[in-house]
């Protein structure tokens, strides 16, 4: 399955595949999701990150390219549009 996302002023390409997730992250994919299953809101950071890490393992990321530098290439603006966020999470869900 294959989804384009648009974030901020990128398309993202989501493919599902999650093998990579504990090789690149060093913990479980579903770990991390129940773990942020009871954030409180002011833990609000630990779910944004568990879902972009999601999402720059579906982008297959570039061999090298490491979370930090994914990360770097958004406009963190885009945090602060809870419609978007919620789309992203939806196309993760799918």
């Amino acid at each position: 399955m294959e989804k384009t996302i648009e974030i901020g002023n990128q398309n993202l390409v989501l493919r599902s595949s999650l093998i990579n997730y504990k090789a690149r992250f060093g913990t479980e994919l579903f770990n991390d999701i129940k773990r942020i299953e009871d954030v409180k809101e002011e833990n609000i950071t630990d779910v944004l990150e568990v879902i972009f890490r999601i999402v720059f393992v579906l982008t297959n990321p570039k061999e090298g390219e490491t979370f930090e530098d994914f990360m770097n290439g958004f406009d963190l603006s885009i945090l602060s549009d809870a419609k978007l966020l919620e789309r992203l999470s939806n196309a993760i869900v799918e």
